[in-house]
């Protein structure tokens, strides 16, 4: 008895795609990482050691703060929109990016006060602007993600977070060869890609 009712609970499984979803997420997941490794290495040597630490240092305050911004928001659609996709998406997704819009304003805020208070450096300041703003605009790619994960169109999800690294990693090697590698270079590199991504 119990052996038909896991028979018939995998076949249905099976049948809604679910291994082939996590198949696909796992692999653009792989090849983000994979992007992602070879971009950092070319910063790395590019910028030298001192400039590395400072661009890493940009992209760590700003994470710091905008992940106020999400709160799981993106989490909690998918949980509760689930089962009733066409009632309640549009209105949980208007209410995300409403309330998104409103936290990011006000971290962003918060941000820059904060740098203010604790660092003087101008090269910085501007960089962990657009750093910010970055990851702003990655937070909102996020809920948009997690609609179309609703709709299980996870290959469009998919094809967002590989092309996003490809991405990355093409326009710092068209930097790298045809213009000078800065801090502020790479901000607008990320800011780029951020906004064609989204």
């Amino acid at each position: 008895m119990i052996g038909k009712v896991l028979n018939v609970g995998i076949k249905e499984i099976i049948k809604q795609g679910i291994p082939k979803n996590f198949s696909v997420i796992i692999l653009a997941q792989f090849l983000y990482k994979f992007f992602s490794f070879f971009t950092f290495i070319i910063i790395a040597r590019s910028l030298g050691a001192s400039n590395f630490g400072q661009f890493s240092y940009a992209i760590s305050f700003a994470a710091i703060f905008v992940n106020f911004i999400d709160f799981g928001l993106s989490n909690i659609m998918i949980r509760d929109v689930a089962g009733e996709i066409k009632e309640k998406i549009e209105i949980y997704l208007n209410n995300i990016l409403t309330l998104k819009l409103i936290l990011s304003v006000l971290i962003y805020l918060v941000a820059i006060l904060t740098f203010l208070f604790i660092e003087s450096n101008k090269i910085l300041f501007e960089s962990i602007l657009i750093l910010c703003f970055v990851l702003v605009l990655d937070s909102y790619s996020v809920s948009f993600k997690s609609a179309f994960n609703l709709y299980e169109k996870f290959n469009y999800s998919a094809l967002s977070i590989i092309s996003e690294g490809a991405l990355k990693l093409m326009f710092i090697l068209f930097i790298k060869y045809f213009f000078v590698i800065n801090i502020l270079s790479i901000s607008f590199l990320f800011l780029f890609c951020s906004i064609i991504m989204l």
